[in-house]
């Protein structure tokens, strides 16, 4: 593969990971909603957190990523 083409893959990549990007805080929403109607409040807080987190780190390996290609191209 030339280093076009790996870099046109890698944008659709990109481009594919932003569309789910906030699946993990929708996933922890979900599971902490169902903690809390159990009265798990510790175990809620601790899901959000994680989900947060994720959220978080997906978004700056998609932002990062995406910058490294703008600058090579």
């Amino acid at each position: 593969m030339t280093p076009k083409t790996e870099s046109s893959i890698l944008r659709g990549v990109i481009k594919q990971a932003k569309s789910i990007v906030v699946v993990p805080l929708v996933a922890g929403a979900m599971c902490s909603t169902t903690l809390l109607s159990n009265g798990q409040y510790i175990f809620a807080i601790e899901c959000t957190l994680a989900s947060g987190i994720a959220t978080i780190i997906l978004v700056t390996t998609i932002y990062v990523a995406d910058r490294i290609l703008d600058i090579k191209s």
